[in-house]
């Protein structure tokens, strides 16, 4: 059994539904986030509906986690959303939400966890 405190965007379902269960069935606690609520009930699962592209949220997620929990072992950046057309074929906005969510959020939750960790060990949050 161990004791990590581990976060995974897109937890909802998926890969990262998958991901969560078997953190917590090794015994970590998991604190979950995506865009909906999640199907999965377990005393150490948190879930928070945030939208990983959205700076403001993550910010205010990474805040809510610092009060919450003393560290953050790991953090897994699943979220991601595809379009199924050729990428001639998609309209700008559809490409534009795409970047967001699958690299610029990357970007966002490494900021917001640095942010968060001020001056503190990098296992901290």
């Amino acid at each position: 059994m161990t004791d990590r405190h581990v976060l995974i965007t897109g937890a909802t379902r998926g890969l990262g539904r998958s991901l969560a269960e078997h953190y917590l069935a090794q015994g970590d606690t998991v604190i979950g986030c995506g865009r909906g609520p999640s199907p999965l009930n377990h005393e150490r699962y948190v879930h928070a509906c945030v939208d990983v592209a959205d700076e403001a949220a993550v910010k205010a997620l990474f805040a809510d986690l610092r009060r919450r929990v003393d560290r953050l072992d790991a953090l897994i950046n699943n979220a991601g959303i595809a379009s199924m057309n050729l990428m001639a074929l998609t309209p700008v906005d559809v490409a534009r939400r795409i970047m967001e969510t699958n690299f610029l959020a990357r970007s966002c939750s490494r900021r917001a966890r640095s942010a968060s960790c001020g001056a503190r060990n990098t296992r901290g949050l």
